[in-house]
């Protein structure tokens, strides 16, 4: 039998003969003599770090010990056979700075950075490994048990660019790229950092997961925190040892955020005064009384000393006389009256004003949340309105660590596992979670088929959402179905101001093309644009559009801002329209019918 096939095979080791490991173990101490000698004068944590993730061969044993000493783990030479996972010394950081963190199934875990693309988690339940594609976009990828719901739909499209399903052959086809190529990825443990083995075997290892300690990204600059990795992003947030600059002008020295109070109690350039010199700070009244003392020693002893000292003195004089010029003439007695020196307009005595400090409405102190350095009267406002203050999901994911700021730039919005999808049939907001479901029930729900101008409309073949055309004209307009709900909501208290028609998208004179449908309670209107996601419209091109009833009823032709009496609606220009309003209000408020279609075209030059 062919033991080193069968090995390769099932990623096993078989172990030598006696004889061949007796050869093996000479060759390998002649090479380990020769690679130890480098490193005898290093420490043993930085051979230790040489040779971490290999298995070392044995040395010869030290003058004194046994020869029949046992080789320990670490030195052992005997091959071992490959498991699935294999256990490595906890280390407090990454091995490697090309390591990234990613998340599958709730749990953090190393990968190279080169390989990140090909450990994606499901697009749907955002936990388990994605490793079937869906539509033509790779990345847009699920795991077995989503794949294997989505395709119990009738008509079964991408739940993030709602597209079509490749066929079944191409799927298969890219599913097994894919599996070819981690095939060989190697995975390692963020939560323990002790754990390295194949993708396919993490769900073997995240029950036994003994998860460690971490430490903090500034345990360098001297911080003692250790805790899981899950809160490590929320203590760093807060780290006391976070490298913060001084606050008092023209100081550069950078501080930690634990000691910034006491280095500024004792920094040269804090604000201080003395005398009629009220606007200064503590380095120029050192540098005044060295002066002093100069100038008030016997002129007998100028004959001692040394050039450089003297021009030092002089130039420091240079620099300094005009600044006490500026305050006698300023004329302010010091010991009658001195100013804040953080401008809140205050005026005492010095004993006064060093009572007024812990109440000066000016006086800066630190955000608990961020660096900065705020007045006091302004403490409260900044800290309610901080970037880096933590909130909670809008959404009630559970997510912890979020901010302000991710928030407001739409970051966490783009990956919340509670976000809601708006669906293009009934023009509503589902959860994620069963947006498949509701969205399929909305498309069953519809009714039957609506008439315009005597002739029936059918749903456009490449439309997302509900998108009618005629039979007997496929290139001419569009009819877009308006809920009558929806747009009635929208007038009401309860008006939400969004893009009614996010989930709808359709194909129309050769070009992919989305609608903007949004209700402007200022303008007493809606507001109605027309873009498209690929290519752009023909210039010097518009477009006619009107508002029908379910009945058939045409109860306005829409018009574009500043139009004349002319039937021009939208103006297409590049890869967007102008905005046209929809007005007629109290017909769509008086309206019994169940919906409104919006008619755009025919395309005409202009």
């Amino acid at each position: 039998m062919n033991f080193s096939a069968l090995s390769k095979s099932n990623g096993l080791r078989v172990p030598r003969p006696p004889a061949a490991q007796k050869k093996i173990k000479r060759g390998e101490q002649e090479r380990h003599r020769t690679s130890v000698t480098p490193l005898r004068n290093q420490s043993p944590g930085v051979i230790q770090r040489e040779t971490r993730g290999t298995s070392p061969p044995c040395a010869p044993p030290a003058q004194g010990e046994s020869q029949n000493m046992k080789p320990s783990a670490s030195t052992s030479t005997s091959p071992a056979p490959a498991m699935a996972g294999t256990k490595r010394p906890p280390v407090s950081q990454p091995a490697s700075p090309q390591r990234v963190l990613v998340s599958l199934e709730r749990h953090q875990w190393y990968v190279h950075k080169l390989i990140e693309n090909q450990v994606t988690p499901c697009c749907i339940c955002q936990e388990k490994l994605g490793c079937h594609s869906l539509c033509a976009k790779i990345a847009h990828r699920v795991c077995r048990e989503c794949q294997h719901q989505l395709l119990q739909n009738e008509d079964p499209e991408c739940p993030l660019c709602r597209r079509p399903l490749r066929s079944p052959a191409i799927r298969s086809a890219v599913d097994s790229c894919l599996e070819e190529t981690r095939h060989d990825l190697q995975i390692d443990c963020a939560e323990c950092d002790n754990w390295s083995g194949a993708l396919d075997a993490i769900g073997t290892h995240i029950p036994l997961c003994g998860q460690r300690d971490h430490h903090c990204v500034y345990a360098d600059n001297g911080c003692q925190w250790t805790g899981l990795l899950e809160n490590k992003q929320t203590h760093e947030q807060h780290c006391d040892w976070f490298p913060v600059h001084c606050s008092h002008s023209g100081c550069q020295e950078t501080v930690f955020r634990a000691t910034q109070d006491a280095h500024e109690a004792s920094c040269g350039y804090r604000p201080a005064s003395l005398g009629a010199l009220v606007d200064t700070n503590a380095r120029t009244l050192q540098q005044l009384d060295n002066l002093r003392q100069f100038y008030q020693q016997d002129a007998s002893n100028l004959a001692g000393q040394a050039p450089v000292e003297l021009r030092t003195r002089v130039l420091e004089t240079v620099t300094l006389f005009p600044l006490l010029y500026d305050a006698v003439e300023a004329g302010i007695p010091a010991r009658l009256e001195q100013t804040c020196p953080w401008d809140c307009g205050f005026r005492a005595s010095r004993e006064q004003l060093d009572n007024h400090y812990p109440h000066c409405p000016q006086f800066p102190l630190s955000c608990e949340f961020c660096s900065l350095q705020v007045a006091r009267s302004r403490l409260v406002a900044h800290m309610e309105s901080c970037e880096d203050k933590t909130v909670t999901c809008p959404q009630s994911c559970g997510q912890e660590g979020l901010r302000i700021r991710d928030l407001a730039s739409g970051a966490h919005q783009r990956s919340c596992s509670s976000r809601e999808l708006a669906c293009g049939w009934c023009m509503n907001i589902h959860p994620p979670v069963s947006f498949q479901q509701i969205s399929l029930h909305c498309r069953f729900n519809l009714p039957d088929t609506p008439i315009i101008d005597n002739e029936p409309l059918n749903l456009a073949p490449n439309a997302c959402g509900a998108v009618y055309v005629k039979e007997r004209d496929t290139e001419g307009p569009v009819y877009i179905r308006l809920p009558a709900a929806i747009l009635q909501r929208e007038l009401g208290p309860l008006s939400t101001g969004r893009n009614l028609t996010q989930g709808l998208s359709f194909l129309w004179q050769g070009l992919s093309c989305e609608l903007q449908v949004s209700y402007s309670a200022a303008r007493r209107c809606f507001c109605v644009r027309m873009a498209t996601t690929a290519g752009s419209f023909p210039s010097g091109q518009a477009v006619w559009a009107a508002l029908y009833d379910s009945n058939g009823l045409l109860l306005e032709t829409v018009k574009g801002q500043g139009a004349d009496d002319s039937d021009i609606c939208l103006l297409l220009q590049d890869n967007e329209s102008s905005e046209a309003r929809i007005t007629g209000i109290n017909r769509i408020t008086g309206s019994d019918g169940d919906a409104f279609f919006l008619q755009l075209g025919p395309q005409f030059e202009v």
